[in-house]
């Protein structure tokens, strides 16, 4: 009997023991991922709404750059975004733009690429998301 609870208990020990180093070492990355990827959504959602605004206020014309818009709030460090003027009419309007946000450091900062346009959202798993993937 003495010999079964002291197997039990050093069991306990050694699972408990990895439990922590799970902790310290392992869960943090994930949960530091998840918050970049998490920043970069609500980061493109700032940015699609003060797209809408200024289309708004500038007669049909989207911004020519992120400098342009109000309210926009920064990129997180997990992430890097690139802003591009896809369209401009004959009169200069921007009338078709895009934003990239990618993981500075894939698989480890972020696993979600985005991809946001005139006509929503959108995002892959592990690979650069266009107008054609998955929207959110």
């Amino acid at each position: 009997m003495q010999r079964e609870a002291y197997w039990f208990i050093s069991s306990f020990f050694v699972l408990a023991t990895a439990y922590v180093v799970w902790l310290h070492h392992i869960k943090p990355v994930v949960t530091v991922k998840s918050a970049s990827e998490t920043q970069a959504a609500i980061s493109l959602e700032s940015i699609s709404t003060a797209e809408d605004n200024f289309e708004r206020t500038h007669n049909g014309c989207w911004a020519s750059s992120l400098d342009e818009l109000q309210g926009v709030k920064r990129a997180p460090t997990g992430y890097v975004f690139k802003y591009s003027v896809n369209y401009r009419n004959d009169r200069g309007c921007v009338v078709s733009y895009s934003v990239s946000a990618v993981p500075r450091v894939p698989g480890q900062t972020g696993d979600l690429y985005y991809y946001l346009d005139e006509q929503g959202a959108h995002l892959e798993r592990g690979k650069p998301a266009t107008a054609a993937s998955e929207t959110f």
